[in-house]
């Protein structure tokens, strides 16, 4: 592939990024511009947010067995501790081209660990869908 077109395949703005049940974040939604800056007090959120977004990127590139390890990277040490044991971990995510790009697409996914004792894990996909700004339904 072409060092040009590897870059326009590349290419990817994250417009906004919202997290459920992961960690301290039991519903959170974040804009996103070419600059972004993360203040607060310790114990606050800005870390949990960061490894919200690894463990998005894992995911939504098909890796859901390696978004999670063993003890402190744990699905139950990483899900929301005030949510319901039933409750999954979700992302919803806005993409464009560039930031001023008025067309997106919002990419959204819900999962959790697989009921039963298994070793390794198992995780299940519940919700996945993809969609534009301009109402084109492209998978689910």
């Amino acid at each position: 592939m072409a060092a040009a077109s590897l870059k326009e395949v590349a290419t990817v703005y994250i417009r906004r990024f919202a997290v459920k049940n992961f960690m301290i974040h039991r519903q959170t939604s974040v804009s996103l511009h070419p600059i972004s800056v993360f203040v607060g007090p310790n114990n606050g959120g800005k870390s949990a947010l960061f490894d919200a977004l690894l463990n998005f990127t894992m995911v939504s590139r098909g890796r859901l067995s390696e978004a999670f390890g063993p003890g402190p990277y744990s699905f139950r040490s990483m899900k929301s501790h005030g949510a319901a044991p039933t409750a999954r971990i979700s992302f919803e995510v806005d993409l464009s081209r560039a930031a001023a790009d008025e067309e997106h697409l919002t990419y959204s996914v819900s999962y959790a660990q697989a009921t039963g004792a298994s070793d390794p894990p198992r995780y299940q996909i519940f919700d996945e869908n993809l969609s534009s700004s301009t109402g084109t339904h492209h998978f689910s």
